[in-house]
């Protein structure tokens, strides 16, 4: 039963991973118009699909369509805006599919006996929430990494807005300037501006994109200086200001905790090692003394 379900196991990932590598329909169209402009003409015997694109990739989109007609909107809103605020590394319907994988492997204790059931519910509410929870540590890395580069950025803006650059100028040279994850953001940003999108709109899009509490604020403050007619430079100044205090109170706020999270390992780990390498010839000392 064991190396059954370790069978299934593996085929499943092995299908998994033939779909996640196969290309895509549109890939595939490009690939043939290239080699038809290539040989001046299209080749006269179509050659024939590999197996991703005749067998797995049609079964995982009707299984994607399945699932997302399946899952209520709300669930699926929801994921979508998270799987955005991840830096989408992952399609919604792969992390559906993925998600219903993981789950899948319940099968595995049903299959070994004994409390089975009990192992086969703990198993698919893990694989259940571990899409989840990768996809959260994605977000929360994310997210600290923008907010790490947020008053540089500002600074970069102010700076560029000084020296006489437009708005969309200064964004432009800091998304030149800046690393990702928030040059990503921020080239965004200014296309959906170029693409016709107001300024306000585009701003308050990237908040809500990304759900940090402090571009929220800054994106506030440009929107509310403009309607006004002020200038941004010091606007952007006080903000990033303000956001290097934040960042140095942050930081010692985690400095004053670092003691207890020192206690756990000193007092479980540290101590007992110490322990055995100061009192243990002691002891053997004291056992042959006692036991000649």
């Amino acid at each position: 039963m064991l190396a059954l379900g370790a069978v299934v196991l593996v085929a499943t990932v092995f299908v998994a991973g033939m779909a996640a590598l196969a290309p895509t329909e549109e890939t595939i169209r490009m690939r043939r118009h290239l080699a038809a402009l290539a040989g001046g003409e299209a080749p006269a015997v179509e050659e024939r699909p590999p197996l991703g694109e005749r067998v797995l990739r049609p079964f995982f989109t009707n299984l994607s369509a399945a699932i997302l007609r399946h899952t209520p909107k709300r669930q699926t809103a929801a994921l979508s805006a998270q799987i955005s605020r991840a830096g989408a590394p992952i399609s919604l319907p792969a992390f559906l599919i993925l998600r219903l994988a993981l789950m899948a492997t319940a099968i595995i204790p049903l299959l070994m006996g004994g409390r089975a059931l009990l192992w086969a519910v703990l198993v698919a509410l893990v694989g259940y929430r571990l899409p989840s929870m990768w996809l959260g540590s994605r977000i929360k890395a994310r997210k600290r990494l923008m907010t790490k580069a947020l008053p540089d950025v500002l600074d970069l803006i102010a700076v560029s807005v000084e020296a006489g650059l437009g708005f969309d100028g200064a964004l432009q040279r800091v998304a030149e300037k800046s690393r990702p994850p928030l040059r990503d953001e921020l080239g965004r940003t200014l296309s959906e501006i170029r693409l016709g999108r107001t300024r306000a709109e585009a701003l308050r899009d990237l908040a809500d994109r990304t759900d940090i509490a402090e571009l929220r604020q800054v994106v506030s403050a440009i929107v509310q200086a403009e309607q006004m007619g002020v200038g941004l430079a010091k606007p952007l100044r006080v903000e990033s200001d303000a956001l290097r205090v934040r960042r140095r109170q942050r930081a010692e706020e985690q400095a004053m905790k670092t003691p207890v999270k020192l206690l756990f390992p000193l007092v479980f780990l540290i101590f007992p090692a110490l322990f055995i390498v100061l009192l243990g010839p002691a002891v053997l000392g004291i056992g042959h003394a006692l036991h000649p």
